[in-house]
């Protein structure tokens, strides 16, 4: 008896803990940069240089910049990895009625504001689907299942669809925006429909 319920207790505790990966490295480097630019040099004054020249930061604020600066990107690729097989799970659970139909929709437009805004959900989203049509044309899949490729390529145009076409996410040049204005036409107030 006690087996499948510690099988129960653990399975329901591993949803909030792989949940829990994004926000935890967020918090570990947001909590680092504070304290290393805040909270640092207000209790550990920086030391003056014995040339004169400025000051050096204490040897913590050095240790918890080479930190961030050594472990923030690859962190920042193992999160994206995380939030798309969050969304896989929370998308694949729909059907199996182990979350409601809400959720699926709410991390879905959370996950597209990521594509947007980070160049690590982007790189996530080109590795799975280079892993993807990798495995599709693998020869024994192409055997069973002839048309795969063309039913993923589906599955691509109907998810892109649904999240909006998804644009290359550039900004327009400055000097390009401002000419696109000054050369537009204005609409008259007068309507000739009218």
């Amino acid at each position: 008896m006690y087996v499948p319920v510690s099988i129960a207790g653990a399975r329901m505790l591993m949803r909030p803990l792989v949940a829990i990966i994004p926000f935890w490295t967020f918090s570990t480097f947001h909590v680092a940069t504070f304290a290393r630019s805040t909270l640092i040099p207000k209790f550990i004054p920086p030391v003056p240089n014995p040339s004169g020249s400025g000051s050096s930061s204490p040897p913590v604020s050095k240790a918890i910049q080479f930190f961030i600066k050594k472990y923030y990107d690859p962190s920042m690729k193992v999160v994206s990895y995380v939030e798309v097989a969050i969304f896989a799970r929370v998308l694949f659970g729909l059907p199996l009625r182990s979350n409601s139909l809400l959720t699926p929709i709410v991390y879905g437009i959370f996950l597209r504001s990521r594509y947007y805004q980070s160049p690590f959900t982007r790189e996530a989203f080109k590795g799975i689907d280079s892993a993807i049509l990798q495995a599709l044309s693998h020869p024994q899949v192409g055997g069973a299942v002839p048309q795969a490729t063309a039913y993923y390529n589906t599955l691509k145009t109907y998810l892109a669809r649904a999240a909006g076409n998804l644009p290359a996410p550039t900004a327009p040049p400055a000097s390009a925006t401002a000419a696109d204005t000054s050369s537009t036409p204005r609409a008259s107030s007068a309507n000739p429909a009218q």
